[in-house]
């Protein structure tokens, strides 16, 4: 096991595959989360992404795990997610039954306008295609949405394996939608249009106020961030080929 150093100490990191599931050696030794849980990866791919964090640790650089987003995700799992999904799962349900997409402006707005026009592809895929349909209503007042709805999606998330989990938790939180969340997991949108739809908003406040540098660069930072958790969940569909032939 390695333990955790301020600084690096090892020379090699070497992704393996070992009875099933990909590891990282740092040196001759695996790469454990900070609580001692063995770190087994479904993909090569996201065993590569993981390297190549700690690959990029300079000898005089400390570890900082927030810098590290594939790492602190999949200690996420592994030493919390795992054995608290179904609180975790409660939790992003709420997003389901308070969905942004459906809480409009008037629809004497001009705003309402926008939002029907963006949104409402969205609202009539997940009723037609996941037989999931949401009511929308002007206001922030939130309103009961139909039950077998919310069941579907619980349904859907229950069958998640706990790292795509982890990748959509991080996508809603961050895009403040579970629906544009779910689209971006089906392949129904592309992740800089799903953050684009997810800001509609926010840049009809810029049009109309100007913009602000520093919701600028937290709006920056926080898309940086859903960039990685669509890259995370990408790598977690890469086919388990046997690195053991090709590492040494």
């Amino acid at each position: 096991m390695v333990e955790f150093h301020q600084r690096r100490l090892w020379k090699r990191i070497t992704p393996a595959y070992d009875d099933g599931a990909f590891v990282i050696f740092l040196d001759d030794q695996i790469l454990n989360s900070p609580s001692g849980r063995g770190l087994r990866l479904p993909t090569r791919e996201l065993a590569h992404l993981i390297a190549e964090e700690w690959d990029q640790i300079k000898p005089q650089d400390k570890i900082e795990l927030n810098a590290m987003p594939m790492t602190r995700r999949v200690f996420g799992v592994v030493d919390w997610l795992a054995s608290h999904r179904n609180e975790a799962t409660d939790q992003i349900m709420n997003y389901a039954s308070h969905e942004t997409l459906c809480h409009r402006s008037p629809k004497s707005s001009p705003l309402a306008v926008r939002q029907c026009k963006a949104w409402d592809p969205i609202l009539d895929w997940v009723e037609t295609e996941l037989h999931a349909p949401l009511k929308p209503i002007e206001g922030v007042m939130p309103l009961p949405q139909p039950a077998a709805s919310l069941i579907n999606f619980r349904t859907y998330l229950d069958r998640l394996s706990v790292f795509s989990l982890a990748a959509f938790i991080d996508m809603v939180t961050l895009l403040g939608s579970f629906l544009l969340a779910l689209a971006v997991l089906h392949g129904r949108l592309k992740p800089d249009l799903a953050w684009q739809l997810s800001r509609l908003e926010e840049d009809w406040q810029i049009e109309h106020w100007g913009q602000d540098q520093e919701a600028h660069e937290r709006s920056k930072y926080l898309k940086e961030k859903f960039i990685n958790a669509c890259r995370f969940e990408v790598a977690l569909h890469e086919d388990n080929v046997d690195l053991s032939a090709q590492t040494s």
